[in-house]
C-alpha cells in the first residue's frame, strides 16, 4: 500500500514538480544575463561580418539621402570609402561601452537614464577627411563631352579634381555627424532590459525553490515506499532518470530545429548576396552559437539529473549486497 501511495504522488505531484525544477534550472539564466550579450556582440565572427557586409541598394540610397549636401552620390562607393577608412575596432569598443550604457541604465543603476552615443559621433567626425578622399579616389571622370554638373557626385566632374570633390563630401559627412546628439533617453527602450533582468531574479527564485520542494518530496516517498536503503536509493534513481531524460531530450531535440532553422535562414541567397563567403559562414556559427544557449541548459541540467540518476542506481547494487550480508 505505501509504495502505490508513494508511486501515485510522485507521478501527479513529484514528477511536474521536478519536471519543472529541472527545467527551470536549465532555462539558461546566461540569456538574461548581461556578460552574455557582451560576449556576443564582442565575438570578432559578427564584426567580420560587419566589414563585409552589404546592404541592400535601397537602404544605401536611403541613407545616402540623408546627406546635407544636395548632391547626388555613388551610395554603395560611399558606403565601401567608410567601410575601408571606419576604425573598426573603435566601433567595436564603443558599441560594447553603449550596450553596458544601456543595460545599467534599464535596471537602474546608471546615472541619468541616457545612452551615450557621442564616441560614435566623433569617430565619424575625425574620419570624415579620410572617407570623402577614398571615395573621390573611386570616382571615374565623367564622360568626353558631358555637359558639367557640379551636383552629380556619381563620376568625377569635369574641371574638378578628387580634392575638390572630396572637400565637398567631407563637409557633408561632418554636418550629418554634428546631428548625432550626445546621447538618447532610454525610456523607450529600456524595459525590455529592465525585463530581462526582473526575469532573470525571477527564475533564479522560482528555480530554488522548485529544486528544494521536488527535492524534499522525492526523498520523503523513497522513506514512505521502501523500509531498505537499497529499495530508496534504486527508486530514487529510477525516479529521477525519468525527468532528467525528458529534459535532457528536449534539449538535443530543441537544438537540432534550431540549427536547421538558423543554417537554412543563412544560406538563403539574399542573405549570400550581402555578405562574403567567409564572413557568411561566421556568421552561421556564431548565430548558432546563440542558439546553442537556448538548448544548452536543458542538455546541462537534463544530463545532471540523469548523472545523479544512474550513480543511485550504481551505488543500489553494492548497498543490497551489504545490507543481504548483514542479514546473513
Amino acid at each position: 500500500m505505501r509504495k502505490v501511495f508513494a508511486s501515485l504522488v510522485y507521478a501527479f505531484v513529484a514528477l511536474p514538480v521536478l519536471l519543472g525544477a529541472i527545467f527551470l534550472a536549465g532555462a539558461s539564466p546566461r540569456l538574461l544575463d548581461r556578460d552574455t550579450w557582451t560576449d556576443a556582440l564582442g565575438d570578432e565572427r559578427l564584426w567580420t561580418a560587419a566589414r563585409t557586409f552589404e546592404p541592400p541598394a535601397e537602404s544605401l540610397e536611403a541613407a545616402v539621402a540623408e546627406l546635407p549636401s544636395g548632391a547626388r552620390i555613388d551610395a554603395r562607393l560611399l558606403w565601401n570609402a567608410a567601410r575601408e577608412e571606419l576604425p573598426w575596432d573603435d566601433l567595436k569598443i564603443q558599441t560594447l561601452n553603449s550596450f553596458a550604457d544601456f543595460w545599467d541604465e534599464a535596471r537602474g543603476s546608471g546615472n541619468d537614464d541616457l545612452v551615450r552615443i557621442e564616441p560614435f559621433r566623433t569617430i565619424l567626425e575625425n574620419r570624415a577627411d579620410e572617407i570623402a578622399a577614398a571615395y573621390a579616389a573611386g570616382l571615374e571622370p565623367a564622360p568626353s563631352g558631358t555637359i558639367p554638373d557640379p551636383t552629380d557626385l556619381t563620376v568625377l566632374p569635369a574641371g574638378a579634381s578628387a580634392k575638390d570633390v572630396a572637400r565637398g563630401i567631407e563637409a557633408a559627412l561632418r554636418e550629418a555627424a554634428g546631428r548625432i546628439p550626445d546621447s538618447v533617453p532610454i525610456e523607450g527602450a529600456g524595459a525590455p532590459a529592465a525585463d530581462l533582468v526582473a526575469a532573470r531574479q525571477g527564475l533564479g527564485a522560482a528555480s530554488r525553490a522548485s529544486l528544494l520542494a521536488g527535492a524534499a518530496l522525492w526523498i520523503g516517498l523513497a522513506f514512505a515506499a521502501y523500509g531498505s536503503w537499497s529499495r530508496r536509493v534504486r527508486w530514487l534513481g529510477t525516479t529521477l532518470a525519468i525527468p532528467g531524460g525528458i529534459v535532457l531530450g528536449t534539449g538535443l531535440l530543441l537544438r537540432l530545429p534550431l540549427e536547421a532553422a538558423l543554417s537554412g535562414a543563412l544560406r538563403s541567397p539574399e542573405l549570400a548576396a550581402m555578405l562574403s563567403g567567409p564572413a557568411a559562414e561566421g556568421l552561421a556559427a556564431w548565430a548558432r552559437g546563440l542558439a546553442g544557449l537556448v538548448s544548452n541548459g536543458f542538455i546541462v541540467s537534463g544530463g545532471v539529473a540523469s548523472v545523479i540518476a544512474a550513480v543511485a542506481l550504481g551505488a543500489s547494487r553494492p548497498i543490497e549486497a551489504a545490507e543481504r550480508g548483514e542479514d546473513e
